[in-house]
């Protein structure tokens, strides 16, 4: 008669269960001894972007093992992801991981000021019975927009110096760029005599001020303040030739702020660090 040890009888049974099962014996037992899953940053859990600038949320996880990490929309309880595969049909959340990494992100292209809201960060795991680790997350998209200062129709004398000043609103982080543009014709501000750009923060608005030296009829035209991923704004400048015109100002009103018309003199910024 044959006998066999008890080890070498377990063993052949964790086989046998593992063949069966698909080996969701060993899977259990692991997930038993894995201590539990812990978030990694509690506190870095609000983000302010603008409307159009792709923003990110980073979810860290220690102790996740195979376990899947999941962003879900809290307003309507969306699954948007679960751990690297989209959920939702908005093609603008993607989940990004880099291998090795305890960070799980989402991603969020094209951001919308209705996309605004609390996202949550969640883990499944079991400890005697199914738990849930949720993290909230808060995430603000602004409109920023640019506001060119003064009247919409500027009037002004032959020679006289113009200034523009376009202020940035609503902008959680100073913008690459800011392109100024004049008609159909991209102007070089490196190579226009007499046009001076100038940057400036005040009262937590950034402005940028476009001037023009001594103006000529041929500067008439509309001009247009476009910050990167913001609203612009415009105005029309109207150069008059002669002392005895009415209507005519010497500078524009910079207590009044007006709407824009579409962009066209390429006048471009690169934004130094201000802040």
């Amino acid at each position: 008669m044959i006998t066999y040890s008890p080890v070498l009888l377990t063993t052949i049974w964790v086989l046998l269960v593992q063949t069966t099962t698909g080996g969701s014996l060993s899977s259990d037992l692991y997930q038993e001894n894995l201590e539990a899953p812990l978030f990694l940053n509690s506190s870095e859990t609000s983000i302010v972007s603008s409307v159009g600038q792709t923003s990110y949320l980073y979810c860290g996880v220690s102790n996740l093992g195979d376990r899947a990490v999941s962003w879900i929309r809290s307003r309507d309880l969306t699954i948007l992801t679960i751990g690297m595969i989209r959920y939702t049909r908005d093609n603008r959340f993607t989940a990004i991981h880099a291998e090795g990494n305890n960070f799980w992100g989402l991603k969020i292209l094209s951001p919308r000021v209705e996309d605004s809201g609390l996202y949550e960060c969640q883990v499944s795991y079991h400890d005697d019975v199914e738990k849930k680790l949720k993290l909230p997350f808060t995430l603000t998209v602004l409109e920023s927009r640019a506001r060119i200062l003064g009247n919409q129709d500027i009037y002004m004398r032959e020679g006289s110096a113009v200034e523009l000043e376009c202020g940035i609103e609503n902008i959680p982080a100073p913008p690459a760029y800011i392109y100024w543009y004049k008609e159909n014709s991209v102007i070089s501000y490196s190579a226009t005599q007499g046009i001076v750009l100038s940057l400036q923060n005040s009262n937590n608005t950034l402005i940028s001020k476009l001037t023009i030296k001594s103006a000529s009829p041929a500067d008439s035209g509309n001009y247009t303040c476009a910050p990167a991923n913001a609203l612009t704004d415009s105005v029309f400048l109207n150069v008059v030739k002669g002392e005895k015109q009415e209507g005519l100002r010497e500078s524009s009103d910079s207590s009044n702020l007006q709407r824009l018309g579409p962009a066209i003199l390429l006048f471009i910024c690169f934004v130094p660090s201000l802040w």
